[in-house]
């Protein structure tokens, strides 16, 4: 989920059993920071605490301004009435949670947190101390999936009657439900774990757009939906489904699924390809493309490969 839709306190169904605040650090007209406050009812029930949470912290290298937005975010959690501040948590244990402490020769990776070495002692000089050791693994596919792993894989499965199956996607709501089911079993009793409701889960589907019924004329009349591409221009793999809704609220199974990969804006070809001989070189220049094949601007260029290849004798 992207960070717009982590913090839209009015859609994301987190907000439903949380309260959060977010506050920006500012110095000569500068954004220098931010953090949020936030409070999760979830948690609390779960673990039996009363506690609030920092999260999406952001700050320059400057212990003024970290501890400047951690005394707001603490100001805040404590008229609430919570007595503890842990963090980060960007919102919940759910998405991106903890800080990197090791690991920075590594590239960042989907929903773990990856921060400047700095933050560690930032939020440590404020006086926080750490809650727990959390742990990621690195692991290349080669080396992990061996023989002897397979062979043991397929002991553990005849054991304990496990079945692996791919994703039926015309049951997509039974489903979904089901992994949500194992994905709250799987994490049940770790540490800070808080079960995912069925709406957190179903919000990482996204509904893109409606067709009413009162533009459909006849049963046998094709449809069609135009999904305009807010990210057009950037590499993206979307999944596309389509199912219909009465006015009750109830939905049918979803239709066959197809996934595209929209192209991004492509520059036109360079022109007028020229070049210039000497006994030692080959200069070659050409005129950059104006717009894109589209028409559009500006160009989508990152720069140019130049190619060359032995030629045949007798050929131009």
């Amino acid at each position: 989920m992207d960070r717009k839709k982590l913090i839209d306190r009015k859609n994301n169904p987190f907000y439903k059993h949380a309260e959060m605040e977010i506050f920006l650090a500012e110095r000569d007209g500068e954004i220098v920071g931010r953090i949020a406050a936030i409070i999760n009812d979830n948690h609390n029930k779960e673990h039996e605490e009363n506690i609030g949470f920092f999260g999406f912290f952001e700050c320059i290298d400057d212990q003024t301004v970290a501890n400047v937005l951690f005394d707001e975010a603490k100001k805040w959690l404590k008229a609430k009435g919570v007595t503890a501040m842990r963090g980060p948590a960007s919102p919940s244990v759910n998405d991106e949670y903890g800080l990197l402490v090791e690991g920075f020769d590594l590239p960042p990776a989907i929903l773990m947190c990856y921060n400047p070495t700095y933050y560690q002692k930032l939020i440590e000089s404020y006086g926080f101390t750490k809650a727990k050791d959390l742990y990621a693994y690195y692991i290349h596919r080669d080396k992990a999936l061996s023989d002897k792993l397979k062979r043991i894989t397929e002991i553990v499965k005849n054991k304990s009657g496990v079945v692996f199956r791919s994703i039926d996607m015309k049951r997509f709501d039974e489903e979904a439900k089901t992994i949500r089911e194992l994905y709250n079993r799987g994490w049940s009793r770790n540490w800070g774990e808080v079960p995912m409701t069925e709406e957190e889960f179903g919000a990482r589907a996204t509904v893109v757009g409606s067709v009413p019924y009162s533009e459909i004329k006849n049963g046998g009349e094709n449809l069609t939906y135009t999904d305009t591409l807010e990210m057009a221009g950037v590499p993206a793999r979307l999944r596309y489904a389509v199912r219909f809704v009465n006015s009750a609220g109830q939905s049918a199974a979803f239709s066959n699924f197809f996934i595209m990969e929209p192209a991004a804006k492509v520059a036109a070809p360079p022109t007028n390809v020229r070049k210039e001989e000497s006994e030692t070189a080959i200069e070659i220049t050409w005129e950059a493309p104006k717009a894109n094949i589209d028409g559009s601007t500006p160009v989508n260029l990152l720069g140019y490969n130049v190619y060359r290849a032995q030629a045949s004798a007798g050929t131009g």
